[in-house]
């Protein structure tokens, strides 16, 4: 059932950073109305053609299993990236703006912003897009599978004039380490920020195929490798059940300092869309539970597994 009403009737429940998030949207794509988010009339223009060599793709599927999949994938990304432009960041509004208040209560305005902000799965953009212009000195890199949706991220930063311009890397981010970041950008790790929206699924992609793996140790794991890394990792997902997710995060990632913490900061239901694909670019719109999660750093080099606070 899809949504209906004004996008901005429940903004006084947020904070300021979601209402200038909002306000940021509108400015460059206005939209007043749930039922005015969809497929746009005229897809975007594409960049850019990326061929793809389906022969040598079957070739190599045999040393590296998970690689035709996520060429699928990423063909798939690419079409939608052009059917849905800003309208992508519309659709996932309403859980942005509760990642929004979590946010700017982690960095108040007499605290230190994060060096570097990185979102894995920021297909068109949006949430990067804004945070780049709200916090100018702080490094931006936005990772995707789809070189098609890069391509619209950086039409957006043209369009915007963007002087804090963030990198737009196509990339799988499990497969990711500061030192093969661009422009030296891994130096700012340390101090910075890695929001994990709506991405986590598609983040097991890559390991799909490997029937002995188990699908959230990984997934424990990369969080508690960026963790180590000196990195606040922001959690924002749908999930039946946060507290029991949280406990496995803990359990199973590999953590290297007993000074780190791992907090469910808020739990809610949200109105959001499903099932990406051929018959519908935007999915389905579905009401479900929805959290934020933060896993915080510390300067500790004992080997422990972190301490848990759930509020």
């Amino acid at each position: 059932m899809k949504p209906t009403g004004r996008i901005d009737e429940r903004l006084s429940f947020h904070g300021a950073l979601a209402t200038r998030y909002h306000q940021y949207l509108h400015a460059k794509s206005p939209m007043d109305n749930w039922e005015d988010i969809g497929e746009l009339a005229t897809p975007l223009p594409q960049k850019v053609e990326y061929p793809i060599d389906w022969k040598l793709i079957g070739r190599l599927a045999a040393i590296c299993p998970p690689l035709p999949g996520v060429v699928e994938s990423s063909v798939s990304y690419n079409e939608l990236a052009l059917k849905l432009g800003w309208h992508y960041a519309w659709s996932r509004f309403a859980q942005h703006a509760h990642l929004l208040d979590i946010i700017e209560g982690l960095y108040l305005p007499e605290k230190p912003k994060p060096k570097l902000i990185m979102e894995p799965g920021c297909f068109t953009g949006g949430l990067l897009h804004f945070l780049a212009d709200h916090w100018p000195k702080t490094k931006c890199i936005g990772m995707d599978v789809s070189p098609v949706a890069l391509d619209v991220c950086s039409k957006f930063s043209d369009e915007l004039k963007q002087r804090n311009r963030p990198v737009w890397l196509e990339a799988d981010f499990c497969q990711i380490s500061p030192e093969e970041l661009p422009n030296n950008l891994g130096d700012n790790v340390q101090g910075g920020l890695v929001i994990i929206s709506n991405a986590i699924e598609s983040l097991w992609h890559s390991f799909a195929r490997y029937p002995y793996l188990e699908k959230w140790n990984i997934r424990s794991r990369l969080i508690s490798y960026w963790v180590n890394q000196g990195c606040t990792v922001l959690l924002a997902e749908r999930h039946a059940n946060p507290d029991h997710l949280l406990d496995t995060i803990i359990e199973q990632g590999a953590w290297e300092s007993d000074g780190c913490r791992g907090h469910l900061l808020r739990t809610f239901s949200v109105m959001i869309t499903e099932g990406m694909g051929e018959v519908s670019a935007l999915g389905t719109w579905k009401e479900v539970n929805g959290f934020v999660m933060a896993f915080v750093p510390s300067s500790s080099k004992n080997r422990r597994s972190p301490k848990t606070k759930k509020s």
